[in-house]
């Protein structure tokens, strides 16, 4: 027994390389807690040395950050771009960044504003075409405010073509929905340049309410002809009951004639019998 505690002692004696980083413990096989800062222990306990990364409570490390904290014994606030102050507890990176900031490629870190144009989370969202083509990058409201009905362009000193539906075009680029009869397409909002484009556009309505007149004075002839013949129509049945009522007037008077005229057989009779006896006294 003895000769054995001679020889672990000499053996320790023999243990003059100290651990190194990261580990600690007999013959150094351990490895120190992911928590301590840089990795770096105490070489018999395992305790933290340096700190704590991401944790709070040294040298043992077993508290969390509190929200919008981080980095060595959670001492570090967040990056104020950080959407609702949220950070990773180690690096301080942000999981999102705050409406109108985007993550930059170098630092990964929220500290670039949005491009011209674009605004909301990341960066992901489009300015309204009604905002001249920026806006606020937190809210995506205008910077300028909007042009009045009719207007357009940089403080909205331009106005809405009047080939414009309703006088209403875009505030920003002028373009509009045309009238309809002046234009199938979507027309820029600008002043006719010169005579020819009035007697051009001229033109164009005159066509369009020629061809107004022409369909209306169809109707109105298929109207008038339809009339004119009902009216026929009507005259064609009168003249057959005035016909018709003359042949009926014609049939009595022939009737009644015939009555007149024709005399009874016994009536005849008797008045020749009175005859032939005046005749035979006389003889």
């Amino acid at each position: 027994m003895r000769l054995v505690a001679i020889l672990q002692v000499c053996f320790l004696c023999t243990c003059l390389q100290a651990c190194t980083k990261s580990k600690w413990g007999e013959n150094c096989e351990r490895n120190c807690n992911g928590r301590c800062f840089n990795r770096s222990c105490d070489a018999m306990t395992g305790l933290c040395d340096q700190g704590c990364l991401g944790y709070t409570g040294p040298p043992k490390c077993l508290g969390n950050c509190k929200l919008g904290y981080y980095g060595l014994n959670c001492a570090t606030r967040c990056p104020e771009n950080c959407k609702e102050d949220v950070c990773d507890p180690n690096s301080g990176r942000c999981f999102l960044c705050a409406f109108g900031y985007k993550m930059s490629s170098v630092s990964n870190l929220c500290d670039t504003e949005c491009d011209s144009g674009t605004w909301g989370l990341m960066c992901n969202s489009t300015c309204s075409e009604e905002c001249q083509g920026d806006c606020y990058p937190a809210n995506g409201s205008c910077l300028r405010p909007v042009c009045p009905h009719g207007k357009w362009g940089d403080n909205c000193h331009k106005t809405c073509s009047r080939r414009c539906h309703n006088r209403t075009c875009n505030s920003v680029t002028g373009v509009c929905e045309c009238r309809s009869a002046l234009c199938h397409e979507k027309a820029e909002s600008l002043p006719p340049t010169s005579w020819v484009t009035l007697f051009k556009e001229s033109l164009q309505l005159l066509h369009f309410y020629a061809l107004l007149a022409a369909v209306a004075v169809v109707c109105v002839y298929v109207w008038l002809l339809g009339k004119r013949e009902v009216r026929d129509f009507s005259k064609i049945k009168l003249k057959i009951r005035r016909l018709r009522s003359k042949e009926t007037r014609s049939e009595n008077i022939t009737a009644k004639s015939l009555e007149n005229t024709t005399t009874p057989w016994p009536v005849h009779f008797s008045s020749v019998a009175t005859e032939h006896s005046s005749y035979t006294s006389i003889l």
